[in-house]
């Protein structure tokens, strides 16, 4: 205390170099841990992602498709990129950055319902800035005041959900995840009459059917296989979806001359379903024998599925 009165200038010196110091061996440690998890986005940015087919999407396309059942009906190797509430800005972000890092896949499916996610969820790709530049310059445009932060205090980019997620999968595989519960009685009875509109002029409807667009551009231009899908909604839910014709309207002139394959009403049991947007591990599985039936992910043909 003494030195901090008598000489001020010396003393925040030394603290802002112990800072530093400290700040940049911690965080040197933690990069440890997010590179060797097996979190899928840290096998992304290390190259060890390789698969056949690779799923986009938010929290839809992580329990929509289940990457163990979908290997064993294929024969291929799959690898779902999904996360909760990913915008489809994001994806395309991920997906370029992935065919960077990897041999080119068979084939892509993008669950395109995703186009509605909000861009704040990249909020939590902050353990992933270092690895990607143009993850990086997304970031910085979303949250431009966090992005100084990050820039300030290496540790700052730690502070965050997904660095839990990274630990949670330091040894294990994250591509079983999907949830298990079944809706209750009591939201299945109130999607039965509560009516919904999905906003297609806000701010980031607008961005996400741009990378959509973008993300079919990419896919032509490199001349890879291309699927585009609507995974089920509960079916009350998705019946009351007033401008639902408008919505697959939009998402089809976005990507101009490919075909969305629109499996909304597909499933109609409710215990298939974990609410009115998620499918449980039993609807992934009834799915997943959807997909199997209609010959979706076989490479030598199309599917208008309407």
């Amino acid at each position: 205390m003494l030195m901090m009165h008598q000489r001020p200038l010396r003393f925040l010196l030394i603290f802002l170099l112990v800072f530093l110091a400290g700040d940049r061996l911690l965080s040197r440690a933690l990069e440890g841990l997010v590179t060797n998890s097996e979190f899928r986005y840290s096998r992304l940015y290390r190259g060890a992602a390789m698969a056949d087919v690779l799923i986009l999407g938010d929290s839809r396309g992580v329990h929509s498709f289940f990457a163990p059942r979908l290997e064993q009906d294929t024969c291929m190797s799959v690898f779902n990129l999904s996360f909760n509430g990913m915008p489809i800005r994001g994806s395309e972000c991920l997906l370029l950055d992935y065919l960077e890092r990897h041999p080119v896949p068979k084939l892509i499916v993008l669950e395109v319902t995703s186009v509605q996610a909000s861009s704040s969820s990249i909020d939590g790709l902050r353990p992933y800035l270092a690895h990607s530049d143009r993850l990086r310059a997304l970031y910085a445009s979303l949250f431009p005041k966090s992005s100084y932060g990050v820039r300030v205090s290496n540790l700052y980019q730690f502070n965050c959900e997904m660095f839990f997620r990274v630990c949670y999968y330091l040894h294990r595989s994250d591509q079983s995840w999907i949830m298990t519960s079944r809706i209750n009685d009591e939201l299945v009875a109130q999607s039965e009459s509560e009516v919904t509109c999905i906003s297609l002029d806000s701010p980031e409807w607008i961005e996400n059917l741009a990378a959509l667009t973008r993300i079919s551009v990419i896919a032509r231009e490199r001349n890879i296989r291309l699927q585009l899908v609507i995974a089920p909604y509960l079916p009350s839910y998705r019946r009351n979806i007033q401008n639902w014709p408008m919505v697959v309207q939009a998402l089809s002139q976005s990507v101009a001359g490919r075909s969305i394959s629109d499996y909304s009403l597909a499933l109609t049991n409710t215990g298939q379903f974990a609410d009115r947007m998620h499918l449980n591990d039993k609807g992934a599985e009834a799915f997943g024998a959807i997909l199997k039936r209609d010959h979706f992910f076989e490479l030598n043909q199309d599917f208008p599925h309407k």
